[in-house]
């Protein structure tokens, strides 16, 4: 399966420069040198991206950015701080624990859930937002920072145990969400929850394709041993559960199945590029629908299990 490019604008020379194809590259950069130290190559490491102004935003991020640039940006900053020894890390730590945990975890008047408006969005924004999943984690493994280590593991086992609930059997993951004009195709998220369940991939190129840096930053935790990774490799399907989202979703489980849907607001208020169903049965395509313009496929059987995610804005 052919992965999707990126293709979310940012500002640049006219505004018409590409965030995704800024960002994504510091952190394949760091991961370069990661690897090249673990493996002891012959001559000089490759060098650590430099400190950018512009591509080390605040807690109010920057203009024209998304949450998933974001969640990149603090992410990369924070581990390139820390290896670089500029003193930046206080900073780039101080970010993510005010700004960027809060926001996943929907805690605080920054709290919005897991992927903020940009909630269980397919390929190719699944794999950049777990960028910054994947390098606060690392972030805290590298600086052993208690606060960090703490918030990183909370998050990363929140978006696993949230991914489970829309998974099959195979891990193959697939979800209603935001930000899906078409088909959605999870191809970030799935790769990502396999690593972390200790699996292999099962896409071309994982090690080398810069889309896939986030499960590069997984597999190079585990085999730097942190022990997050080796509690997340003894999880299972078993351990799925659901998590505060922005909107709400209900996901229902049954014997080699599952649907789950978005609800249409009350409010009238309709976000565009919604995928508001899916129905997931397994060794099949998924079947969908966008923008509340189509009806809900039947359930194949009895749900055995029905999962509610909290939307922040039923509060």
């Amino acid at each position: 399966m052919k992965r999707p490019e990126p293709d979310a604008k940012g500002p640049g020379p006219e505004g018409k420069s590409d965030w995704s194809h800024v960002l994504i590259p510091r952190g394949a950069a760091i991961l370069d040198r990661l690897e090249a130290i673990e493996a002891k190559k012959a001559g000089p490491a490759p060098p650590l991206p430099p400190f950018a102004s512009g591509l080390a935003w605040g807690a109010e991020g920057a203009k024209e950015s998304s949450p998933n640039h974001e969640a990149q940006a603090w992410g990369f900053e924070a581990v390139r701080a820390w290896l670089a020894g500029d003193g930046r890390f206080l900073a780039a730590k101080g970010v993510l624990l005010d700004a960027y945990f809060p926001r996943e975890l929907a805690r605080g008047p920054r709290g919005v859930g897991v992927q903020t408006s940009e909630q269980n969005c397919p390929s190719s924004h699944d794999a950049q937002h777990r960028n910054g999943t994947s390098f606060a984690r690392l972030a805290a493994w590298l600086s052993k920072d208690p606060a960090l280590l703490k918030a990183s593991e909370e998050l990363m086992l929140t978006t696993i145990r949230a991914k489970l609930c829309t998974a099959s059997a195979d891990l193959t993951v697939c979800s209603p969400g935001m930000r899906c004009p078409g088909k959605p195709v999870f191809a970030g998220d799935s790769d990502w929850l396999r690593v972390a369940l200790g699996h292999r991939p099962e896409a071309a190129g994982t090690a080398t394709d810069q889309f896939y840096v986030s499960v590069r930053c997984l597999a190079y935790l585990r085999r730097a041993g942190d022990p997050l990774l080796a509690k997340t490799a003894k999880m299972t399907l078993n351990d799925r559960a659901p998590c505060t989202l922005k909107y709400p979703m209900d996901v229902y489980r049954g014997n080699g199945w599952y649907y789950a849907e978005m609800p249409k607001p009350k409010n009238g208020k309709l976000p565009g590029q919604v995928c508001d169903w899916v129905l997931c049965v397994d060794g099949h395509d998924p079947q969908y629908g966008l923008n509340w313009q189509t009806a809900p496929a039947p359930m194949p059987g009895k749900a055995a299990e029905r999962i509610h995610f909290p939307g922040i804005v039923e509060r």
